[in-house]
């Protein structure tokens, strides 16, 4: 008995231990938010900027989309599958990803700078990850961030055709695998194994946009450089996550307070509970069995 304590223990630890990093990733990103004052671009220097404005044109389009829409900057997306094998049925996480372009950004004090959002996806994710789901309205992946105030989807049945739009999403993701068959088509009864829900989000021209990044200064630029001169990306050193949402900077920083606030408190239940679990043995005086 005190030895599947100890396992438990053990593992809880673990858990907390991710949930923690977790926590901090998203405290990190809420903290730079909150503390990057909007950027005035009438001069600009390399570094962090934070922006706020209109997409008012779409230079390069982001890849096919769920939806179909040709002429979108970027796409948030995720894939769901309906997963019956095991002892449970539950809709399983097969990828998500951003699917980025370049568009010019008109801020509110009328300045236009060219942001350039890249392609990221991922069809592997940690356990805070699927604990704490954002509710199908951003993608994270890395250090780049799509938040949305939603992420309509399109639901596809196994034994169904699959749309055009759907079957060129998923040919130029390679994430994302071909959809297959029910295997228990004959006996399902509400969603079949194998269903699939798409879920995604696009920005595109007329849409306003918050945007956190890196500012990039053309090498020929005139000193000081002007917003024309500026291109906002990643960060090639890693210390500034990009953020691009369709959410008000303060509707911004209440989901992220949320979050990092939630996966803090799950990691400190998860260290509490993988503690007590390894000394509760020794206190009550029982030792190692």
């Amino acid at each position: 008995m005190v030895a599947l304590q100890s396992v438990a223990g053990v593992v809880l630890l673990a858990v907390g231990g991710v949930l923690g990093a977790y926590a901090l990733s998203h405290y990190r990103r809420y903290r730079i938010v909150a503390d990057t004052p909007t950027t005035d671009l009438t001069t600009v220097d390399a570094g962090t900027v934070e922006l706020k404005g209109t997409v008012s044109a779409v230079r390069e389009t982001a890849a096919p989309t769920v939806h179909g829409h040709d002429t979108a900057a970027v796409e948030a997306w995720e894939v769901e599958e309906w997963n019956e094998r095991g002892d449970g049925a539950r809709w399983k996480t097969l990828a998500l990803g951003v699917d980025g372009g370049e568009f010019v950004l008109e801020t509110d004090d009328c300045e236009e700078v060219v942001v350039d959002v890249p392609t990221e996806s991922s069809g592997s994710f940690s356990l805070p990850e699927s604990l704490l789901s954002t509710g199908m309205s951003g993608v994270a992946v890395g250090d780049l961030a799509v938040e949305v105030r939603r992420m309509p989807h399109v639901q596809v049945d196994p034994e169904s055709g699959t749309p055009d739009r759907i079957r060129s999403f998923v040919h130029s993701h390679r994430d994302v695998d071909t959809q297959s068959g029910s295997i228990t088509n004959l006996i399902d009864i509400g969603n079949a194994h194998g269903e699939r829900r798409y879920h995604s989000q696009t920005i595109g021209e007329d849409d306003s946009v918050y945007v956190l990044g890196h500012a990039r200064v053309d090498p020929e630029a005139p000193t000081p450089p002007r917003a024309e001169h500026v291109t906002v990306g990643t960060d090639p050193e890693g210390d500034t996550p990009m953020i691009v949402s369709t959410l008000r900077e303060d509707r911004l920083l209440s989901r992220k307070r949320t979050r990092w606030r939630l996966a803090g408190a799950a990691a400190a239940l998860a260290l509490l509970a993988g503690l007590s679990l390894l000394w509760g043995p020794y206190l009550s005086g029982a030792g190692p069995a």
